[in-house]
């Protein structure tokens, strides 16, 4: 079982400042190495507030750019929802922030897909 201490050390941040809070209230850890991210992602919740079990899968930078012109019939809606302009979506370059809004705007099955083997993360 992963600890988020061994996640921190190994380099995963998170949308948030407290990693602690980004993995188990977000849903959401990631690593960038060169042109992708390894993420750990919430998939499901006891208590309905923390995430108690997860998932982990990679996502390139190129796919995140892209994503959203895939799945959307208008852009201006997705746009519209993070409150952004096109061009500063092509120009934002924290890709966790902006999976994070890919992954609330379409949910993480059709960004991640089907998860097949969840586990837990100890919070120590």
């Amino acid at each position: 079982m992963k600890t988020l201490n061994e996640l921190i050390s190994e380099g995963y941040t998170g949308i948030d400042y407290n990693p602690e809070i980004s993995l188990f209230e977000y849903g959401l850890l990631c690593k960038q190495t060169n042109n992708e991210l390894h993420c750990f992602y919430g998939i499901g919740s006891d208590n309905g507030y923390e995430f108690n079990t997860f998932d982990c899968g990679y996502v390139t930078l190129k796919e995140i750019n892209q994503l959203p012109y895939e799945l959307s019939k208008n852009i201006n809606d997705f746009l519209s929802y993070l409150g952004i302009s096109e061009n500063g979506w092509k120009t934002d370059n924290n890709y966790i922030h902006k999976l994070f809004s890919l992954l609330s705007y379409y949910g993480y099955l059709n960004i991640f897909g089907d998860s097949y083997n969840s586990f837990e993360i100890e919070n120590n």
